[in-house]
């Protein structure tokens, strides 16, 4: 299940799920990566450069998640 979701400046949907980050194509792919030691990801944000950035309320830090070319 979802937490948060975001359009990225590709036009696909990004979200997190507890200890992932997901991205929907507008073709309707989609792919999930997780996140190590992540423990209840939540609000998600892109930076300018492409990556984004996660809070983990729990964990008390925000994860930095670089997308792998395609």
């Amino acid at each position: 299940m979802p937490g948060s979701i975001i359009k990225g400046r590709d036009g696909a949907l990004w979200f997190t799920t507890r200890t992932g980050v997901g991205r929907i194509t507008t073709d309707g792919r989609i792919r999930i990566w997780p996140i190590r030691r992540a423990k209840q990801l939540g609000s998600i944000t892109q930076g300018r450069d492409g990556s984004f950035w996660i809070i983990d309320g729990p964990a008390d830090v925000v994860h930095h998640f670089v997308p792998p070319n395609p």
